[in-house]
């Protein structure tokens, strides 16, 4: 695995400790002193503007690079939101789903703010995240780093057929343009093949073999990367991608 991309399967991690009922300042906390406890001398710090429970920001200033680390599913009693966004994933239905289109949205304006403000912008996630941040590097033409990504049971109709044609101006952010099902596209001029190439640079996801969640993601249009399953860990765990 590359060692720069350690830094992301550590944001992913950190990232879930967003979730929770505690106080918003408490979370921020933990998911500080998580992502330093694995890399305590990074220079990276949340910025907590534009941090939610659903996305943790981290920016270093003196590199200039941002990551924008979405988090992957979290379940409890009272919030099942998690598992209904795992199943429109399940079921393929993500790409026009209201949440999902709102992370891309929401990176969408950030994004486009942080370049114009010098800084170097990686999207990442692991499983739920990970499909969320392949799907906004898709939309807004980002680079990602993405573990176990979940994976539709249909595989990715947009992926598999051409579908993702471009990008577009809608509501004043960008919006992927995804076209139905089963429709043809007559591509003289090898645009899509361009398009697939540039996904493949713009992404890379981690996977471990025996993960079921990432069986079609490990399909889609990116740099795909096997890792060993550690000994004695589940083979979906954000763990295995973490070596320091």
């Amino acid at each position: 695995m590359d060692e720069d991309d350690q830094k992301f399967a550590i944001a992913s991690k950190a990232s879930y400790q967003m979730f929770g009922k505690e106080p918003r300042e408490e979370r921020i906390t933990r998911t500080q002193a998580m992502f330093d406890s694995f890399s305590p001398n990074s220079g990276y710090k949340i910025d907590e503007s534009l941090t939610n429970s659903r996305r943790t920001v981290f920016k270093n200033d003196d590199s200039k690079d941002v990551i924008i680390a979405h988090r992957g599913t979290k379940v409890s009693k009272n919030d099942l939101k998690d598992i209904k966004a795992d199943a429109k994933i399940f079921f393929n239905k993500h790409e026009d789903s209201k949440r999902f289109q709102k992370a891309v949205d929401k990176d969408a304006i950030d994004i486009k703010q942080f370049k114009k403000d010098g800084y170097n912008v990686t999207l990442t996630g692991h499983s739920l995240a990970g499909a969320t941040a392949m799907l906004s590097s898709r939309a807004n033409r980002t680079k990602a780093v993405v573990y176990n990504a979940g994976g539709s049971a249909y595989g990715d109709a947009g992926f598999d057929a051409g579908k993702l044609l471009s990008n577009s101006t809608i509501g004043g952010v960008l919006g992927a343009i995804i076209l139905p099902s089963g429709f043809q596209v007559k591509d003289k001029l090898g645009m899509l093949n361009k398009l697939e190439k540039k996904q493949k640079k713009n992404i890379k996801h981690y996977y471990t073999t025996s993960d079921p969640v990432s069986l079609t993601s490990r399909k889609l249009p990116a740099k795909q990367i096997r890792i060993n399953r550690k000994k004695g860990l589940d083979p979906h765990t954000i763990d295995n991608f973490i070596f320091v």
